[in-house]
């Protein structure tokens, strides 16, 4: 997040099952997770699917026993070669609503900011390795 996103208000310490209430809806998150898809949508938006995943304080990923899934959409359309199954990312957003996926009801959340992490070796430049807060562009890729 940037200083002016950090700024914006304090983030919501709910995980997605809670976010499915109605009274979640405008609060900020900020979720980890590993992409599942990623698809243009109505509107010159892309859209991905993260499987949640829980943040240690030291930013240490955890998968839940009880898997979970939210939904995340943005302004224009994000680098395809940036962002594939199984990338690992951090999202800031606010709430707006629900969807569905693999036939059950997921949280969604406009982006404000997106980090793409890496798992990668320390020194390690191939293309995907490549972490850092990413900008959705106006076309496709």
């Amino acid at each position: 997040m940037t200083d002016a996103e950090a700024q914006a208000g304090p983030f919501s310490a709910i995980i997605p099952m809670q976010a499915l209430a109605v009274s979640a809806k405008g609060q900020r998150v900020c979720w980890g997770g590993g992409l599942r898809t990623i698809e243009a949508v109505e509107g010159g938006r892309d859209c991905v699917v993260m499987l949640y995943a829980e943040l240690s304080p030291k930013v240490f990923w955890g998968w839940p026993r009880d898997t979970s899934f939210f939904m995340a959409c943005g302004p224009g359309h994000y680098d395809r070669k940036l962002l594939q199954p199984f990338t690992l990312g951090l999202i800031g957003g606010k709430v707006t609503g629900q969807a569905e996926f693999g036939g059950f009801p997921i949280p969604v959340i406009e982006i404000e900011a997106f980090y793409r992490a890496s798992d990668c070796l320390q020194g390690d430049t191939s293309p995907q390795c490549v972490h850092g807060h990413i900008q959705p562009q106006k076309k496709p890729q």
